[in-house]
């Protein structure tokens, strides 16, 4: 799933994701550090939920990262994920890319 780079995604304790404009995530974090203490919140879509089941604010990246491993896959060192057990060939895809480049400026010249 693809998701706009401008929304942001507040977690809550059991697991619900709300995804918010980042205008939103804003007025709801200066709202939040006014707080003296948890209690129950609106948040902008309209869910009431307690301050204190708010486990963060994070990034569309941040939450598709999340979800890659908790499916089980892993971030190789060309960041690329791989299922797991699934070996690594992104160095060997790059070398056979960079050659056909190579080829193919050569054939042009």
């Amino acid at each position: 799933m693809k998701l706009s780079k401008n929304l942001q995604c507040v977690c809550v304790r059991n697991g619900i994701q709300i995804w918010l404009e980042q205008d939103r995530v804003e007025n709801l974090k200066a709202n939040l550090k006014k707080l003296e203490k948890s209690t129950f919140i609106e948040l902008p879509g309209g869910q009431v939920v307690n301050s204190a089941d708010l486990t963060g604010i994070f990034s569309a990246k941040d939450i598709e990262e999340l979800t890659h491993r908790k499916n089980g896959e892993w971030k190789c060192r060309y960041g690329n994920f791989h299922q797991k057990y699934e070996k690594c060939e992104c160095a060997e895809i790059e070398r056979l890319e960079e050659e056909r480049k190579k080829t193919k400026k050569l054939g042009k010249g």
